[in-house]
């Protein structure tokens, strides 16, 4: 009996141990990916900020086409981008801009270019 309860109370020592330590590199990744998210939720931002400012600017001053072929442009990026095709939220603007395109010659022009 003395047996099973040593090799009991090492198994436990071991697993404390091994908890121990994977929850200190969890930490240590999780410290490391928190700050890239931001980051890169932060260039996101920049660039829909440039690319709103760049539209607008085009829209002020007249240039409806070039506005509308730079939006048409990052419309047709997302549609030709691959990743998560079954998200149920890509679907429903995939949706979306399959309806928008019969009205759209820009967005149609824009969506049979091929992927860059």
């Amino acid at each position: 009996m003395k047996r099973y309860l040593a090799w009991f109370a090492a198994a436990v020592v071991g697993a404390a141990i091994g908890a121990s330590v994977m929850a200190s590199l969890y930490m240590r990744v999780l410290r490391a990916a928190i700050p890239e998210h931001m980051t890169t939720l932060e260039h996101g931002q920049e660039y829909s900020c440039m690319l709103s400012l760049a539209v607008l600017t085009k829209l002020e001053a007249g240039d409806t086409e070039h506005a509308k072929s730079m939006l048409a442009h990052e419309v047709a990026s997302f549609y030709h981008r691959p990743w998560q095709l079954d998200a149920p939220q890509r679907q429903k603007i995939l949706e979306f801009i399959e309806a928008t395109k019969p009205k759209s010659s820009v967005l149609r022009e824009e969506l049979s270019k091929a992927p860059q």
